[in-house]
């Protein structure tokens, strides 16, 4: 359906050598154990699996306990309601288009809109999906959407380069791969609010602990991670040294998880900017950072990986094609 077109403390663990490609797999394998009984446990998190052409949702222990078979999901994002946006490409190349669908909380579809191209999916108001639809006002030119479940669209933005977006404190913050960071209005107006530009390449934003408050991911040359004020001025920025491409936001907390997409290891900063934990991972190329319960979840090519709050690996999740997408069930 086409939309209405209007440290304190760093704790060090010691690299894995030798047995480690064993003990990952031990840790696996608890989770790969399937419910055997009959009850429905709640989905605690969904994953997207794109070779696999299905979305995952899973529970507490991250057993799979709900499967929706679609093709080439990029991304998902669960709402309040209960339904899901599930980002999709067209056919599996980024030359073909994608597409937005709007899932019911049975599973059912319920609409479906066709993008020149994207691959940012993000909530507002826990209901409405906000996209990034590269190319969409033409040549060189992007066009942000807030879709309704219903499929109803409105455009809040067009310009160069946009390149990641949250809300934030009613309204919606785009960052540009050349440094711009700006607030327009969620309704539809296209009124800008407020702009900064900087020597940064903004590759993903998150809501932060206090209103107006964004974590940035400079996913240029300098590889910050930064905490912006509602004026979208700096609060404070730490060099990462390594390529991360998300940010995991501790719900209410001043807190943010990432992790290293060339490596095998992920951190977590805290109030001020400090490195509060440096943890190894059993598998190279995580991403998708997202807290979880006490500690987070981190999506590497066929397994989902997951530490507590101390940065000890616990039960992950295998047995997956090609992890592209994380999100936490509301």
């Amino acid at each position: 359906m086409q939309p209405d077109r209007s440290s304190t403390r760093t704790q060090h663990l010691s690299w894995f050598a030798g047995g480690a490609l064993l003990a990952a797999l031990l840790l696996l394998l608890p989770a790969a154990v399937q419910h055997s009984g009959s009850r429905a446990a709640p989905v605690r998190a969904w994953v997207a699996d794109r070779d696999a052409h299905r979305v995952l949702g899973l529970d507490g222990d991250l057993l799979r306990v709900r499967e929706l078979q679609l093709g080439w999901p990029l991304a998902v994002a669960a709402r309040t309601d209960g339904g899901l946006w599930v980002l999709r490409s067209g056919n599996g190349t980024p030359s073909f288009g994608a597409r937005l669908t709007s899932v019911d909380p049975a599973g059912a579809l319920v609409n479906e809109t066709w993008l020149e191209n994207s691959e940012t999916l993000e909530l507002i108001e826990g209901r409405d999906a906000l996209v990034i639809e590269l190319g969409g006002a033409g040549k060189g030119r992007d066009r942000v959407w807030r879709f309704a479940p219903d499929g109803v669209g409105r455009i809040l933005a067009e310009g160069e380069r946009f390149n990641a977006l949250c809300a934030s404190r009613g309204t919606v913050v785009l960052g540009t791969s050349d440094g711009v960071l700006v607030r327009v209005a969620a309704d539809g107006t296209r009124k800008e609010l407020a702009r900064v530009v900087t020597d940064r390449s903004f590759g993903a934003l998150a809501a932060g602990p206090h209103p107006g408050s964004i974590f940035a991911l400079d996913t240029g040359p300098g590889r910050r991670l930064e905490l912006r004020g509602d004026d979208l001025g700096v609060v404070w920025s730490v060099a990462l040294g390594f390529d991360a491409r998300h940010v995991g936001v501790v719900p209410g907390a001043e807190r943010a998880w990432v992790s290293d997409v060339n490596g095998a290891r992920a951190r977590r900063y805290g109030p001020g900017g400090a490195l509060e934990l440096e943890c190894a991972l059993p598998l190279h190329g995580s991403d998708h950072a997202l807290a979880f319960g006490d500690g987070a979840l981190f999506a590497a090519p066929g397994a989902v990986l997951r530490v507590d709050a101390q940065g000890r690996l616990r039960p992950g999740q295998g047995g997956f094609a090609w992890l592209s997408g994380l999100a936490r069930a509301p």
